[in-house]
């Protein structure tokens, strides 16, 4: 059987045997750019399977039973398993639809990650803590391959919101924009604020350019929550307004908050759990032992540790634009 893939950095077809299947052969040369490649997945389309079955089956039987029916039929019986063999060579042959997915592999870039991961995993263990090993290996060779839209389609930039694709805001879709009824290949994920229901279907471009608020009657995160309510200081309105419908929001477990610092609103950097803080360093994890009041000690650390980035409780990180600071709260299902 053959292992097809494609090279991420030429597009061109590469043909490979087996052995680029193993778990040994992770890496290959690309014959044709010569980019050092990192395969990271390797399917099958469930019909090849089936028909391996179907093939197999009468080649078993008739092997099983070839010399019992040779007594009766003759020589005519080991046609049965002469032909099932050519079948299997007539089948391998073919280029069953069994695809490798390769990376680029940057061996500077994947060591730094290494270096990372070692020295957070340390932490926790020093804290007691266990972080998923699975979610590791996903952070270090990426759990899929998402092509990026072409240069005239770059995502628009979010003052307030650097990074959606990172806070899982704006993720991969080829669903149709429910405002400008195209398909961007990305869309908002977060909360919306109007009447009709819009989950999932629309994108960062008719966002970035308020298409969507005013075609929808949308906020993207409650103008009353931009300064949490009275939690941080007031900001102009054409502040408020930008947050609140020209960039995307984040789903919290209550009512979301936006930090606001040095007359301005923050930028959102997404939903945080104790590795996630750890990450970031102690001024991020200060941030929020703050807003929650909690002193150093058993309370503070017992609370720290259970931080879920997917779970409960949740902290959300912001950071000034203009001094750096880090800002957060925490809330709770």
């Amino acid at each position: 059987m053959q292992y097809m893939a494609k090279c991420p950095e030429c597009g061109e077809k590469i043909g490979a045997g087996k052995e680029w299947s193993s778990k040994e052969s992770r890496f290959r040369i690309c014959p044709h750019c010569e980019a050092k490649l990192m395969r990271i997945s390797t399917d099958a389309k469930p019909w090849t399977q089936i028909i391996a079955i179907v093939v197999l089956s009468p080649i078993i039987v008739s092997v099983a039973f070839s010399y019992a029916l040779y007594q009766s039929l003759g020589l005519i019986v080991l046609l049965f398993p002469i032909g099932g063999i050519i079948l299997m060579f007539i089948i391998n042959a073919i280029q069953f639809p069994y695809t490798n997915t390769f990376v680029v592999y940057n061996e500077e870039e994947v060591k730094g990650r290494e270096k990372a991961i070692s020295k957070l995993l340390a932490e926790a263990h020093g804290a007691g803590v266990e972080i998923d090993a699975d979610a590791l290996n996903q952070v270090l060779h990426g759990p899929q391959v998402i092509a990026a839209p072409p240069a005239s389609q770059a995502l628009p930039t979010f003052k307030y919101h650097p990074d959606p694709i990172a806070s899982e805001c704006v993720v991969p879709s080829d669903e149709v924009c429910i405002c400008c009824q195209q398909p961007r290949g990305y869309v908002y994920r977060g909360p919306v604020y109007a009447e009709g229901e819009y989950e999932d279907c629309i994108c960062p471009w008719c966002i970035a350019d308020g298409s969507a608020s005013s075609k929808l009657g949308a906020e993207f995160t409650d103008a009353a929550g931009v300064g949490g309510g009275g939690q941080w200081e007031d900001v102009p309105k054409e502040v408020v307004d930008e947050v609140a419908y020209r960039t995307p929001g984040f789903a919290g477990w209550q009512q979301e908050r936006w930090a606001t610092h040095c007359g301005d609103a923050c930028a959102f950097l997404g939903r945080m759990g104790f590795a996630e803080l750890q990450a970031r360093g102690p001024e991020a994890s200060k941030a929020i032992q703050d807003e929650t009041g909690l002193k150093d000690g058993s309370e503070w650390d017992e609370f720290y540790r259970v931080l879920d980035k997917d779970g409960s409780p949740t902290a959300y990180l912001f950071q000034c634009l203009h001094c750096g600071e880090y800002l957060g709260y925490t809330d709770c299902d």
